[in-house]
């Protein structure tokens, strides 16, 4: 089977979407079919023979005004370039079904229009809120919000979105604007990583039906546990607030006899550093590359996700499992799907760090509990979420979405 790959970027930019679309990549080519990425065209991007086929790169990640805006503005609104790009690689490669990942400003739905009139049965994975919020991680102003019913000059005051009027103004005329083109309503079949996100789905008015559930997975037997440790908490992930990296922090203050190391930048990183300085027993390791994430990984006593924002599905948590470590998760988003309270790691409510660092010291106080968990936690991975049954789960979806589209199913 020939399938598109569709994703703003196609290189490692974190450990997130794009991470997952390379793991994907290689499971399906290792299965026999034949992967067709588009992206924007980067420097960075991994060689492919169909770059040429790629959309011109826009700058996204800050606000400009000036001819630049106004192109990323076009960029977000529809793209007639990716259109016309889309367009060219169908005649050419004759798919026989994309998979839509993160392609909201940089790329734009102009594509689900073409791919529908060309007849291309869609798929979808759900990687964050865009489709039912203009904020894609329904947080701002230090809390979970959702912008999809707020007049667009709230939404602007609001500067949920980059922190600048203009880019949240922007950002909400575009929400509602594809909202009432319908087109991400085109895609036959949309993969929710957990419940959660799919009771998000239903919320927001998207059929019940056309939602699949499907977890991430990980290939865990490539990764070599380890069920003791060197007796420290640990933290991977972008340092932002929404990650409840404060509350940690804090809990941290009160928890002076146990060393704390903390993997990741991000904006919040110097006002973090200015107040965790000060703390003895808390290091700052800033970016680690994925070998050396796994070797800290091994070393923790427990790893620790205290996210305050809805997340989606938690990877860093899946990948503690994965090594052997209970993991302390904030009770919220998609997080108790993953983080089994009292079975494979502890669950805590998000923000409150009393309940932190209480649950903390049961881990560090008992460390035969902590190894009970992270060897429950392991073997809950290698059954439940093995990127072999993630493929398998996948083709299902991949049947019902053409079954849907062509009227007849087709096994792969």
């Amino acid at each position: 089977m020939k399938i598109v790959l569709a994703n703003k970027f196609y290189f490692l930019k974190g450990a997130g979407a794009e991470q997952y679309v390379f793991d994907l990549e290689h499971v399906l080519n290792t299965h026999g079919h034949t992967t067709i990425p588009f992206a924007m065209q980067q420097r960075k991007n991994h060689e492919t023979p169909f770059n040429r086929f790629f959309v011109s790169s826009i700058e996204t990640e800050k606000a400009q005004l000036g001819l630049e805006g106004l192109r990323g503005l076009g960029r977000m609104v529809y793209s007639f370039e990716s259109a016309k790009k889309m367009r060219a690689l169908i005649q050419e490669t004759h798919p026989d079904l994309c998979h839509i990942h993160n392609i909201y400003y940089q790329i734009s739905p102009s594509i689900l229009s073409v791919l529908h009139e060309k007849g291309i049965p869609m798929v979808m994975t759900v990687h964050d809120y865009h489709l039912i919020s203009p904020q894609y991680m329904m947080w701002s102003r230090g809390r979970v919000e959702n912008w999809r019913n707020v007049p667009l000059w709230r939404s602007a005051i609001a500067r949920f979105h980059k922190h600048s009027f203009l880019a949240s103004a922007a950002a909400a005329f575009t929400f509602r604007l594809h909202e009432r083109m319908g087109l991400y309503r085109l895609i036959d079949r949309y993969i929710a990583p957990t419940h959660f996100v799919k009771h998000r789905l239903v919320h927001a008015g998207f059929p019940a039906g056309k939602i699949q559930v499907l977890p991430f997975g990980i290939d865990a037997e490539k990764i070599s546990p380890r069920f003791d440790d060197d007796g420290y908490i640990l933290f991977v992930g972008r340092l932002v607030e929404e990650k409840g990296i404060w509350t940690l922090l804090r809990a941290a203050k009160e928890m002076p006899d146990i060393s704390f190391k903390i993997v990741g930048t991000g904006p919040e990183e110097k006002k973090l550093h200015l107040a965790g300085d000060r703390l003895s027993n808390v290091e700052f390791l800033g970016f680690r590359n994925k070998d050396e994430i796994w070797d800290l990984y091994r070393g923790a006593r427990c790893v620790v996700v205290p996210s305050l924002w809805y997340e989606v599905f938690g990877l860093v948590a899946l990948e503690a499992m994965a090594v052997g470590k209970p993991v302390v998760a904030s009770h919220i988003g998609g997080l108790p799907e993953i983080v089994s309270d009292r079975t494979t790691g502890l669950l805590f409510p998000p923000g409150n760090t009393h309940a932190l660092v209480e649950t903390l010291r049961r881990l560090v106080d008992y460390p035969s509990f902590a190894h009970e968990l992270g060897v429950a936690g392991r073997e809950r991975v290698l059954e439940d979420f093995s990127f072999e049954r993630h493929y398998h789960g996948l083709m299902e979806v991949y049947e019902d979405a053409m079954s849907d589209h062509w009227g007849k199913k087709r096994k792969f």
